[in-house]
């Protein structure tokens, strides 16, 4: 049981980390263009991440922010207790944060920062 809340700790650092790294950093995130242009520059492109460059800019500008709402604010869901009812409020934050990081997997090769942030 301590490692399991220890996962769910790690999750929520790593998570919460990215996040306001992209909220502090570059105005790019603030202005909602950063993925008008990830999916070209980024270091390890995936054999699928064409697909997500081609996307319309609006829905890359709203991808931006499906990005910020994962990893500042769904991403508090992992740390709800388990009792009760509430299970499942901590269950649903935990299949948002895996389909983010499963959509970052295979529109990208991140290494094992996408794996390491599922498994809990």
């Amino acid at each position: 049981l301590p490692v399991l809340w220890l996962f769910r700790w790690l999750c929520f650092r790593i998570s919460t980390g990215a996040g306001l790294i992209k909220v502090r950093g570059s105005s790019c995130w603030t202005d909602r263009t950063c993925l008008w242009y990830h999916f070209e520059t980024q270091p390890n492109p995936s054999p699928l991440s064409f697909l997500w460059h081609f996307l319309p800019r609006h829905m890359l500008s709203r991808g931006v922010d499906l990005d910020i709402f994962v990893q500042l604010y769904a991403v508090w869901l992992v740390l709800i207790p388990g009792f009760g009812p509430l299970k499942y409020l901590r269950r649903l934050g935990g299949l948002i944060q895996a389909l983010f990081m499963f959509n970052i997997a295979i529109s990208g090769n991140l290494s094992f920062l996408n794996h390491m942030t599922i498994i809990p």
